[in-house]
């Protein structure tokens, strides 16, 4: 591998996912670490992140500015709605509280000897204080669902992975990077079927809990570093290459279609 390898937090969750058979090795290089190809969004994320936009200027991970729900008419549409009210309900929670406004959308790299650990943090704040937070923004239909892993209720900001992985790694770069020495953390989520739901979930993780996640994830990281260099392990299958964004680079596609087990002796 001739250059180190960045580790996310959503690659670190994906690559969980690949780790329990759910997802294929191929994919995972292509999209998300060569980035040959571009990640599918879907509806979801892309309200997600004109929620972001226009809540704090976020623009979307290449600098673009995320599209409005119009319709063909140009006016907005019941999704724009939605989003409009809760980017109000945010504006409103935010100044009613007194925060300021640190810094938004900023990306961390911190270099270490086999990996590079790298994030963007949506919002970094303080409250009347002084007390520093760094804040995730969601906009979801699933605020109350616990049985989902994309649910949002309290346990499940330590109970589901994606969720704990991608607040502890933005606490240590924050932490590592000296920037921001702060244990404090605000998960800011709004619902996309209730214009008037949301919950900001405030979260104070302990040093002790902090330098055994940091243990965990730095692990992953090696892990995810080691095996990509020796070939992360394709998992073809019909239904999921059809879906593929990266079907039309991939050369690991039509390898073993009948699914059978080869064997040569």
């Amino acid at each position: 591998m001739s250059e180190k390898l960045t580790v996310s937090q959503s690659l670190l969750n994906k690559y969980l996912e690949y780790k329990e058979g759910n997802e294929c090795g191929e994919f995972i290089k292509l999209a998300m670490i060569d980035r040959l190809v571009d990640m599918k969004k879907t509806d979801p994320m892309r309200m997600g992140e004109r929620f972001e936009y226009e809540a704090v200027g976020n623009m979307d991970y290449n600098g673009n500015i995320p599209e409005a729900f119009m319709l063909k008419n140009g006016a907005p549409s019941a999704k724009q709605y939605t989003i409009a009210s809760q980017v109000l309900n945010f504006k409103t929670w935010f100044n009613t509280n007194g925060y300021e406004v640190l810094a938004h959308g900023e990306r961390i790299d911190i270099d270490f000897p086999n990996f590079v650990l790298s994030g963007m943090i949506d919002l970094v704040f303080k409250d009347t204080e002084g007390m520093i937070y760094l804040c995730d923004l969601k906009l979801t239909g699933n605020i109350g669902n616990t049985e989902s892993p994309w649910g949002w209720y309290p346990e499940a900001i330590t109970e589901h992975l994606n969720k704990r992985n991608q607040m502890m790694i933005y606490l240590l770069l924050g932490q590592l990077s000296e920037k921001y020495k702060t244990n404090k953390f605000v998960f800011y989520v709004a619902s996309s079927k209730d214009q008037n739901e949301f919950v900001p979930y405030e979260v104070t993780v302990s040093d002790e809990t902090l330098e055994k996640e940091k243990e965990r994830i730095f692990a992953l990281a090696e892990e995810i570093s080691f095996e990509y260099e020796i070939g992360l392990t394709p998992r073809p299958s019909g239904s999921r290459c059809a879906k593929c964004t990266a079907k039309d680079i991939c050369t690991k596609k039509d390898e073993n279609k009948s699914g059978n087990l080869q064997i040569t002796f």
